[in-house]
Order: C-alpha cells, then sequence, then structure tokens
C-alpha cells in the first residue's frame, strides 16, 4: 500500500497521530530555541462554534459585516489599537463532535489562530515581527 492510500484509508485516530508524528519532526527540523521571553496579557475573547453557518451567523450579529467566504476552521479577528492593553481580539473556532462524543478543533487551525494572536502581541509590546502564521506551510518560512 503506498503512502497516499495509508493517508486516505485511516481512521481519524490513526489519521491524527500520522499528523502529529508529521508535526513533531517538522518542528523539530524548524529552527533553533531563543532566550526569548516575553509576558502578553491582553483582552482575548474565544468563540467556539458548531459549524461555518454558526460562526457566519454569530460573526455578522455582533461586527455587522461578514467574514469571507473561504473562511476555514478558525477565523481570527482584531482590532489593535496602538497598546495591548487597548487591542480587542477575537478567535473564532469551528468545532466538532466526535463519534465518541468528545468536542474537538482542529489543531492546525486553532495553532493558526494563536499564532496570529502572539505576533500581534509580540509586536504590540516590543515593535518587533515575531511570525507570519500565514506563511508558516510554505518552506521559504524556514530557510
Amino acid at each position: 500500500m503506498n503512502w497516499w492510500t495509508r493517508l486516505i484509508s485511516g481512521n481519524p485516530a490513526s489519521l491524527q497521530r500520522d499528523a502529529a508524528a508529521a508535526a513533531d519532526k517538522a518542528w523539530l527540523k524548524a529552527g533553533d530555541y531563543s532566550g526569548m521571553f516575553q509576558s502578553l496579557t491582553m483582552p482575548v475573547t474565544v468563540y467556539v462554534c458548531g459549524s461555518h453557518d454558526i460562526l457566519r451567523e454569530k460573526f455578522k450579529a455582533i461586527h455587522k459585516t461578514v467574514v469571507p467566504d473561504a473562511v476555514g476552521e478558525e477565523y481570527f479577528w482584531a482590532s489593535a489599537g496602538s497598546t495591548i492593553e487597548s487591542a480587542r481580539v477575537e478567535l473564532w473556532i469551528v468545532a466538532k463532535r466526535t463519534n465518541a462524543g468528545w468536542g474537538i478543533i482542529n489543531k492546525w487551525a486553532g495553532g493558526h489562530g494563536l499564532m496570529r494572536l502572539i505576533d500581534l502581541g509580540v509586536r504590540l509590546v516590543t515593535g518587533k515581527r515575531f511570525g507570519d502564521a500565514g506563511n508558516t506551510d510554505k518552506p521559504e518560512y524556514f530557510e
């Protein structure tokens, strides 16, 4: 069985294990640790939505505007002031219920939103750019 057949034929638990193993390998080769220590205290609201339709409906009700049609499993919204204390940040996450009855979010999507949150916080506190969540799947981001 080739890798593609194995990839598309696995059950959710085995697919999650394989994805986690691949993510761990990528993380080990991603770069070096640093001496950074930064505390980020900022107001954040996390909305956990049971579907994309709920995310769209509630976002529109709160913000009086719509999210992009291509919204994925998370949506990051921020109204950043000039300081971390004045920033208003929202992380909208789409959740599912597993066959075993547990709630679950897409870890990649949640991590993507968290990286955007950290990047914004670090930039507001230090004035330096931390990372770019939209580019972390591109090889040149690491080279």
